[in-house]
């Protein structure tokens, strides 16, 4: 009986390390395609420069949406 519950345990334990590694990986993808989205080009390819509040919140929503169609969270 002890040996099944410590199998058990040992495979919940390297279920849940391994969900771990799949979402950082996934975390990681994600703040990087929001970089590239917001930061350093718009839409048209063309180096981003900040003039107004609502461009930042058009270009975050922007951001956000591509992060989201790419991992396919909708």
């Amino acid at each position: 009986m002890g040996q099944i519950i410590s199998n058990f345990a040992r495979k919940v334990v390297e279920q849940k390390a391994r969900d771990n590694i799949v979402a950082d990986k996934v975390l990681i993808q994600m703040k990087k395609r929001f970089a590239s989205v917001f930061c350093c080009y718009d839409s048209n390819s063309k180096p981003r420069v900040w003039k107004d509040w609502n461009e930042i919140t058009a270009a975050t929503k922007e951001a956000r949406s591509a992060v989201i169609t790419e991992n396919n969270l909708i």
